[in-house]
């Protein structure tokens, strides 16, 4: 027994200590160890099995609740129904015992509603085959005596959902019947172009009552954070809608240029965008920075910035033409509707004109406006801006074929037609 066990260690322990005492001091130490005793009654334990110990049970349950606050749950395994809810499409059978003629087949309308024979009309959209077997059963005890009623599946339909600007551009998901499929494990599972802008997917749906809604969703946070209370639940017919994130472009002196992804809920600043293009190259002029901005109904318009240390923070937007002048070099920027857009070294002492520049760029798209635009910086800091119309050139008229100076930047606008 456990508790001979026990009662046998001290003993020993103080008969130990026994040796070399007095008589008068064994007495004391025997006084002590049966107050001990009676203090601690080890007559009165019990064994106990392993299977009636719960504290295991509570330290795995307290883990794996704190586990969840850092998993990614958008991304975890499928959190499953107990039974699949019913929806347009899908084919079901009602049986009644012992009533053939209330027993048949249903192919459930987009509407989700059926008609059944004393009961009429049912709502049955996003009802499991158990809840509307134990509503038919309550409906049909009017009419019988403790009716049994049995609701089985005969064809599930597909649960469609359709997502734009995946990629492969557009594509029509069948979602699992058994299983919660959020918003983030979809488009992980089908994966998201690297263009896309994470900070905000748009998820159109339909109301019950027909309205359409759409739903914000906050695809960044979700995955970066695992903020799944953010996440969204699909259904079927739900249409996603993957828009290209926002894009900014560098030209000149730095070592990478290109188009760069701007989040326009986060503010970029134009260092931020030279550091992306792997920093500004050795003869960058830091100092003369152009920045093409949009300026509304097809206009646009030239600022002048710094990114040297001591200057103040300049913040980019979407669509921003970045132009790195050199301080060696004469270049001009070429941009819009040409088959090389670009930066463009001017021909030391000689004359570059309009068309010489545009043929260099490789020529106007066939998308291209007539109209071009050319901005030239002055020496009081101000813009000039000279619209020039490139058909009146290619007919002959060399009086507008203007003289390209180090600096300007030429803009090809699109042609509406």
């Amino acid at each position: 027994m456990m508790s001979k066990k026990y009662l046998f260690i001290p003993f020993v322990l103080l008969g130990i200590s026994f040796f070399g005492c007095t008589s008068s001091e064994q007495n004391e130490l025997e006084k002590e160890a049966i107050l001990e005793k009676e203090s601690f009654p080890i007559t009165e334990e019990k064994n106990i099995s392993l299977n009636e110990i719960k504290v295991s049970e509570v330290k795995e349950e307290k883990f794996t609740t704190d586990l969840k606050k850092f998993l990614p749950q958008t991304i975890s395994a499928p959190v499953r129904f107990t039974e699949p809810r019913l929806t347009g499409g899908d084919v079901i059978r009602i049986d009644v015992a012992g009533e053939p003629d209330l027993s048949r087949e249903f192919a459930i309308p987009n509407e989700g509603v059926i008609y059944f024979p004393l009961i009429k009309r049912i709502a049955v959209q996003k009802r499991t085959l158990k809840e509307l077997s134990q509503e038919i059963t309550e409906k049909l005890s009017s009419y019988l005596v403790d009716p049994i009623v049995n609701v089985s599946a005969i064809r599930w339909a597909e649960r469609k959902v359709y997502v734009y600007g995946s990629q492969k551009g557009s594509e029509t998901v069948s979602l699992p019947i058994n299983e919660i499929m959020t918003a983030s494990r979809l488009l992980i599972t089908i994966g998201i172009p690297e263009d896309v802008d994470l900070s905000e997917v748009d998820l159109s749906r339909k109301t019950p009552e027909g309205k359409k809604v759409i739903i914000k969703i906050p695809l960044q946070d979700i995955l970066e954070d695992y903020n799944s209370d953010k996440d969204v639940v699909l259904q079927p017919g739900d249409f996603i809608s993957l828009k290209k994130s926002a894009k900014v472009y560098v030209q000149g002196s730095v070592k990478a240029p290109g188009a760069y992804s701007i989040n326009q809920n986060k503010k970029m600043s134009l260092w931020a965008l030279i550091s992306l293009a792997k920093g500004p190259s050795e003869e960058a002029d830091m100092t003369q920075i152009k920045i093409i901005r949009e300026a509304g109904e097809g206009q646009r318009k030239v600022l002048l910035a710094s990114a040297t240390p001591a200057a103040k923070p300049f913040y980019l937007e979407a669509n921003d033409i970045i132009i790195i002048p050199s301080q060696r070099e004469n270049l001009v920027t070429i941009y819009g509707e040409v088959n090389r857009p670009g930066t463009l070294k001017l021909n030391s002492g000689k004359t570059s004109r309009l068309s010489t520049v545009i043929a260099r760029a490789g020529g106007l798209t066939e998308f291209s406006s007539y109209t071009i635009r050319v901005f030239r910086y002055l020496k009081d800091g101000s813009t000039k801006k000279l619209s020039v119309d490139f058909s009146s050139i290619t007919s002959g008229d060399a009086k507008n074929d203007i003289v390209i100076q180090p600096g300007d930047v030429i803009y090809i606008d699109s042609s509406i037609f």
